[in-house]
C-alpha cells in the first residue's frame, strides 16, 4: 500500500498533526475537513471481508459517527460496553 500524505487543513491542526474527519459531512464547513474519498479507500478498502470496531463506550454512537465506513450488518460489527456489568456486547 502506498504511503499517505495528508495536507494540513487550515484551522484544524493540533501539535503539528493534521486532522481529518471520517464522518459524513453535514454541511459545506464540515466538507472542508472531511477525508477525501481516495483517502478512505486506501485506509479502509471495501475489499476486506469484514470490519470490527471496538470501543470503550456504547457501540451505536460509534457506528453512527463512522457511518461512511459501515459496510452493512453482514460485514460490519461494533463491540462496546452495554452497561451490563462492564461486559462487551
Amino acid at each position: 500500500m502506498p504511503s499517505l500524505e495528508f495536507q494540513p487543513i487550515s484551522g484544524d491542526r493540533c501539535d503539528d498533526s493534521t486532522w481529518i474527519r471520517l464522518r459524513l459531512p453535514r454541511d459545506g464547513e464540515e466538507m472542508a475537513h472531511a477525508a477525501p474519498g481516495h483517502v478512505l479507500d486506501q485506509l479502509y478498502p471495501n475489499s476486506v471481508p469484514a470490519r470490527v470496531f471496538v470501543t470503550h463506550t456504547r457501540p451505536e454512537p460509534l457506528l453512527g459517527t463512522l457511518q461512511s465506513l459501515n459496510m452493512g450488518c453482514d460485514r460490519t460489527a461494533a463491540l462496546g460496553f452495554v452497561n451490563q456489568g462492564g461486559t462487551l456486547g
